[in-house]
């Protein structure tokens, strides 16, 4: 093992860790990225939808409290 200096854009010396990479070294293959829920990329007519039914549901549980 051996470190060697370099020096950066400043001209400042900038330490660099050198050594042999001399053991198993295997990578995965990368795994696909599938995009979860999001209420950006619903349509317009999702997005009243869901408003629709949260108005629902918060005006049936103000008539159910309200029931003696």
């Amino acid at each position: 093992m051996a470190i060697v200096t370099q020096t950066d854009p400043s001209g400042a010396p900038a330490p660099l860790h050198v050594h042999a990479h001399d053991h198993d070294h295997t990578h995965l293959a990368p795994t696909t990225w599938t995009p979860g829920f999001s209420l950006l990329r619903l349509s317009v007519v999702q997005r009243l939808g869901g408003v629709a039914v949260l108005i629902a549901l918060i005006w049936s549980g103000v008539f159910w409290a309200m029931h003696p």
